[in-house]
């Protein structure tokens, strides 16, 4: 069972109870022992500070905006080797990623313009919101 505050598992979930944009960022803790990860620990987000992270495999952020502070130490933890694992990631940290935002794709069916595995070969996938279309970039991120 997941300690919160306790001691370090190797796994941390990160999540910001006052984000007004989607106050479920908790209800991940649920997701990961439903899927059978029992050793987690969790940390509000105004907790998270340079040696928060230390130690720490994989590092699971919520859906919330960071703070400048709040960034770079994400930043330090993904260029020190750390995983980091973030649903729908704020715009400030969507280049620890290696990835950019190069346009839109609209709700519909997407399909693939090369193969790219088994299940996407001949048919699409269903977009159900309007999704941002992301490009390969530099590991290191621009600001650092």
């Amino acid at each position: 069972m997941s300690v919160k505050n306790g001691g370090k598992d190797p796994v941390l979930l990160i999540y910001d109870s006052s984000f007004q944009g989607n106050p479920f960022g908790k209800y991940l803790s649920e997701i990961l022992r439903t899927e059978g990860l029992l050793f987690f620990n969790e940390m509000e987000l105004k907790e998270v500070h340079e040696t928060s992270l230390q130690g720490r495999s994989i590092v699971i952020l919520a859906e919330t905006k960071v703070t400048d502070l709040q960034r770079k130490v994400l930043i330090e933890y993904v260029n020190k080797g750390g995983i980091l694992l973030a649903f729908r990631p704020d715009p400030e940290l969507i280049g620890a990623f290696g990835v950019q935002v190069d346009g839109m794709l609209p709700e519909g069916y997407w399909k693939p313009e090369k193969e790219i595995g088994e299940n996407l070969r001949t048919g699409g996938m269903g977009l159900f919101s309007i999704m941002e279309r992301l490009t390969f970039i530099l590991r290191t991120p621009k600001w650092m």
